[in-house]
């Protein structure tokens, strides 16, 4: 049964139609600064035992730490933490578990950037996001899911990694910054993201090293091949991203966005509002465009970034996928 609209619904969300969890673990970032600071938010749940509490510090211990918890589909696995700490997940999972066996999701924005948990859920604060986890542990047939693709990616000689943004070009030069300068100073979440967007347009409008893109790629769609130099290259099977953008303007033909800006593009400062709310008016032949489909493959001379963590210049050919989709429950 779908879900009534209403406000922070849209047409994607629709009721669980699940019974009772058979267990609801809670992974947690103890390193994510919005995980520990808002941890007493969470001390009514693990009172009442509603939640099992999993602490994963660091990366490589993410995997054996669930595979002693060893998640079910009829449990809800909630990721109390960044974009990170669900990228990280999400790649584990799948070398776990098929897709169809993998539990339920839900996601608490905890983290320095939560581009993924505010998709999902809408902006939500942090304590109201509890609230509502706590409600869907007590009710989950009254509780709403959103689906979503994930974003495949693989490179050779490396694992395949999962998430829901990639990024090049422009793409990692904005991260390194927002790491660097923002994220240092004690800047996060989206006022952080919003901030580096400002500053790496005008730096790239003034042409900035630090900022500009110029990575050189060949693009190789299933009908057609570009090759050039790139300011952005940017895919995503995400509807919005960090503070509510939508920089991609396919024709919704597939669940992965996929948009490509030339280095010589033209104006590029004057047409950030097309970009960043879909790309009205926008033309291939100046430099901006964008397609949505279900797969590619790149040959990249450049680092690139998988929702906020940088990878370094591949050995070969990437190849990029939306699979899926899977359930998350609505935390709004």
């Amino acid at each position: 049964m779908a879900a009534t609209a209403s406000s922070g619904d849209c047409a994607d969300v629709r009721n669980s139609g699940t019974s009772r969890f058979a267990r609801v673990l809670l992974l947690s970032n103890p390193n994510a600064r919005q995980v520990r600071k808002r941890a007493p938010l969470l001390d009514a749940l693990q009172r009442a035992g509603k939640v099992e509490t999993l602490w994963t510090g660091a990366p490589e211990a993410l995997r054996g730490i669930l595979a002693r918890a060893q998640p079910c589909a009829d449990d809800l696995l909630v990721l109390n933490g960044g974009d990170g700490t669900v990228q990280t997940t999400l790649t584990e999972l799948a070398g776990m578990l098929p897709m169809s066996r993998w539990p339920r999701l839900a996601v608490l924005p905890g983290g320095t950037t939560n581009m993924t948990a505010f998709d999902i859920s809408g902006r939500v604060s942090y304590g109201r996001a509890v609230t509502k986890l706590d409600e869907a542990i007590d009710a989950p047939v009254r509780a709403f899911v959103r689906r979503r693709h994930l974003l495949r990616v693989l490179t050779p000689g490396e694992p395949t990694r999962y998430g829901f943004a990639f990024g090049a070009g422009a793409v990692v030069n904005g991260v390194q910054y927002c790491r660097e300068e923002i994220l240092r100073r004690g800047g996060s979440d989206e006022w952080a993201s919003g901030l580096t967007l400002l500053r790496g347009s005008v730096g790239i409008a003034r042409r900035d090293p630090r900022f500009t893109g110029n990575t050189r790629a060949r693009i190789e769609f299933t009908d057609a091949t570009v090759s050039g130099q790139w300011l952005i290259l940017l895919a995503s099977t995400l509807d919005r991203m960090i503070m509510g953008i939508r920089p991609y303007w396919g024709d919704r033909s597939g669940p992965m966005h996929f948009t490509w800006i030339r280095s010589d593009a033209r104006n590029f400062l004057g047409r950030l509002p097309q970009i960043v709310t879909g790309g009205r008016g926008l033309r291939a032949e100046d430099g901006y465009a964008s397609r949505d489909l279900s797969c590619l493959a790149l040959e990249l001379e450049g680092q690139y970034t998988i929702d906020g963590e940088i990878f370094p210049t591949p050995s070969g050919p990437l190849s990029l996928a939306a699979v899926g989709p899977i359930d998350f429950i609505v935390l709004r």
